[in-house]
């Protein structure tokens, strides 16, 4: 059974009587029967107790009387999670008491207030900049001090809300008016309110009621549980209580930014409208350069901004803040565009950032651009050529390979340093790099750095492709590789840093590059149209005069000194015909010199022959001694080669038959010659003397020796044996 305990329903023959002290003349007189099986619920009590269809409604009433008796320790009196009263168990009646002595502190309370606060603002209040931008803001409770999130603390724009006694509220508001005016808090807005004193009381009562029910959570008695969830659900209504006084209290209160303060009410016609209004007001202060750059740009912009070729026709979808001013052939990126002017201010305060440092900074008030829109903005002053870009040690300052990498995401931007392009390039140089270009490619070359750098990397390789076989062709031509070697070397700087350096390279007052490119096309030309085979020809002549007749050599070279000279300073192209000529006649001195030479030789060597055929000695040979000879002196005869080679080798043949031709004469001296008297004397001696008789007759056949000697004959002694 329920029981109404203090007052409760009972039957008489008389409607009651209102009493809020509380209610004396229903403390159970002892004539009254109470009703068993009532449902004891505060709307029930309310009606039965309401005096008549015409009397005011009396809820508060019967409620301010429930609590009086609840807070009453000698009333075991209880509340379940429906609503419904009873009497307490003894066993109920315990924990009760355990409930009503718990201390409460006032980080509990502080707890409590936050955690309703969070709930207040479930929902915090949120706006869009532009239609693009949403500003979620945070909420915080403020002692002056220290700011206690309830909410996103962590947001840029935040509500300090700040909640003091009493007759307080007219000097926190002012002190509030002066903070807000400092440079630090120029993102917050404070709400100042009176708390309702009723809002400590009940927060220690919600406490309670929780902590009961977390500490008896386990217990399995029926009567204990079901004490708790009516705790629990009492929890629940005291907390709606206080958020109902908090949304009252704040809505009474002061709303204060940057020095500025309004009445609550005033910004709106609730709570949440108030707020949202002062939200938005905010916001576009707070992010005052928004507006600049108020897109939300796709993060495939920036690549495909650079990767366009001709301005004058880029689309909008990407270049969808118009930093392009589209003017025909005068197109080009408005520097002077806010958000780009903003960017360029950054860089002149802040030296060579990192890409990240510069996304950051400008997702902040007062920019709060997002990161692909504020990469976006930098690739337009790349493109310009307003900075460069350092990757890796090297700086770019042209699009290609490295530049698309780098702007391709946030995350690969935010390792890129940007500094800025002090290398202007004038546009005399522009003007001349991109006529050069034209006149070696063909293509339609606007003077801008970045179309000359993407012609010149396009077309560079190809000019390598086209000398790549060159150096053999004009090896030992007499040519100038040397120019080949730089052309080469040249052509390969023009594409480092993709191509960063082709402006200045092609642009140059006087280039050797377009020089050397032109000569080489010239020169391959002359070459493919028998220009290679002459040169080799007059080549390989000077270099058998050189080797084979230095005599020669200067001869040749006053002569064909012009064409010489041309050919050796790469010109030669220009005049073919004087190549040719010069070449013919050139060969036609060395032939006649060759023939001249050979036939002095030949003629030398038949002269020489008929000395040893007509002399007397040969006269005198046999027929077969003589015809052998003429055989051995054929033999020697030689027909070289016309050329200079030829004439050295038959120089040389020359000079050792002349050597064999005297041998002939000699052999034929000899042949013809009367036989030698006999002019020796051969004297035998001892070879051992034993006796003077020995010794004597040694000694007389010496002295008989003198005779032979005077004969002009050689003696020549011999020896017997021991």
């Amino acid at each position: 059974s329920f029981y109404l305990v203090g007052f409760g329903v009972f039957r008489r023959s008389s409607p009651p009587k209102l009493s809020l002290n509380p209610w004396p003349d229903f403390r159970g007189p002892p004539h009254l029967q109470q009703i068993e099986g009532f449902p004891i619920s505060l709307k029930n009590l309310c009606a039965l107790l309401h005096p008549s269809a015409t009397s005011p409604e009396i809820t508060d009433h019967v409620s301010q009387a429930l609590d009086t008796l609840k807070a009453d320790p000698v009333i075991p009196i209880g509340e379940d999670e429906e609503g419904r009263y009873s009497f307490l168990s003894e066993k109920v009646s315990q924990v009760e008491s355990e409930r009503i002595g718990l201390i409460v502190t006032s980080t509990n309370r502080a707890q409590i207030q936050s955690r309703l606060m969070r709930e207040l603002f479930q929902r915090t209040p949120s706006v869009n900049l532009q239609g693009t931008k949403k500003i979620d803001s945070g909420i915080c409770l403020f002692d002056g001090m220290r700011e206690q999130e309830v909410i996103g603390k962590d947001r840029t724009l935040r509500f300090l809300i700040q909640l003091v006694g009493a007759g307080l509220l007219e000097e926190t508001k002012s002190k509030l008016v002066t903070e807000s005016l400092g440079s630090q808090n120029s993102a917050l807005i404070y709400l100042a309110a009176e708390l309702p004193p009723k809002i400590e009381k009940l927060a220690e009562e919600i406490y309670r009621s929780e902590e009961i029910a977390r500490i008896h959570r386990n217990d399995s008695d029926s009567e204990v549980v079901r004490y708790l969830k009516g705790q629990e659900h009492q929890a629940e209504t005291n907390s709606q209580k206080v958020r109902e006084f908090l949304e009252e209290a704040l809505a009474d209160g002061w709303i204060i930014f940057r020095g500025d303060a309004n009445a609550v009410l005033n910004r709106g016609s609730s709570l949440h409208d108030a707020l949202k209004n002062q939200l938005q007001d905010s916001a576009s202060e707070v992010f005052s350069k928004y507006s600049f750059a108020d897109q939300n740009v796709p993060a495939k912009v920036a690549p495909a901004f650079l990767k366009t070729q001709d301005l004058s026709q880029i689309s909008s979808e990407n270049d969808p803040l118009s930093v392009v001013s589209i003017q025909g052939s005068k197109t080009h990126v408005n520097c002077a565009h806010p958000a780009l002017a903003e960017i360029q201010d950054f860089f002149g305060r802040h030296p060579n950032p990192e890409g990240k440092r510069l996304l950051d900074e400008f997702s902040r008030a007062p920019f709060g651009w997002s990161k692909d829109t504020t990469r976006y903005l930098v690739a337009a002053l790349y493109y310009d050529q307003k900075i460069k870009i350092r990757v890796g040690g090297h700086d770019y300052s042209v699009i290609g390979d490295q530049a698309l990498a780098a702007f391709k995401t946030n995350t690969s931007f935010n390792t890129v340093v940007i500094v800025p392009n002090n290398d202007q390039i004038s546009p005399e140089v522009r003007q001349r790099a991109a006529q050069r270009l034209v006149d070696l490619t063909g293509e339609n070359v606007l003077p801008l750095p970045q179309r000359i750098s993407d012609v010149a990397r396009e077309y560079v390789p190809k000019f390598l492709k086209e000398i790549d076989a060159l150096p053999d062709r004009v090896s030992n031509l007499g040519l100038p590789e040397h120019r080949l070697s730089r052309l080469r070397s040249t052509l390969t700087n023009a594409l480092a840093g993709d191509g960063s350096d082709a402006p200045a390279i092609f642009g140059a007052e006087d280039s050797e590059l377009h020089d050397d490119l032109l000569w080489t096309r010239e020169l391959k030309s002359a070459l493919d149209h028998g220009a290679e085979k002459t040169l080799g020809e007059l080549t390989s002549l000077l270099s058998q005069a050189r080797n084979y007749a230095p005599e020669l050599l200067k001869e040749l070279e006053e002569a064909g000194s012009e064409t010489i000279s041309r050919v050796q300073d790469g010109s030669f192209h220009k005049d073919l015909p004087s190549l040719t000529h010069t070449y013919e006649d050139l060969k036609k001195r060395v032939d006649d010199y060759v023939a001249a030479q050979l036939s002095q030789l030949k003629t030398t060597q038949e002269q020489q022959a008929a000395t040893v055929i007509s002399s007397p000695d040969f006269q005198q040979l046999d027929d077969a001694a003589a015809a052998q000879i003429k055989q051995r002196l054929s033999e020697l005869s030689f027909q070289p080669d016309p050329t200079l080679q030829g004439l050295s080798q038959a120089t040389a043949r020359f000079a050792k038959s002349s050597g064999e031709i005297l041998s002939l004469q000699e052999e034929v001296k000899k042949a013809t010659a009367p036989p030698e008297p006999d002019l020796t004397h051969a004297v035998t001696l001892p070879a051992r003397i034993a006796t003077r008789e020995e010794l004597e007759t040694t000694i007389a056949a010496l002295t008989a020796c003198q005779d032979a000697l005077s004969q002009g004959k050689t003696i020549y002694l011999s020896f017997g044996q021991k």
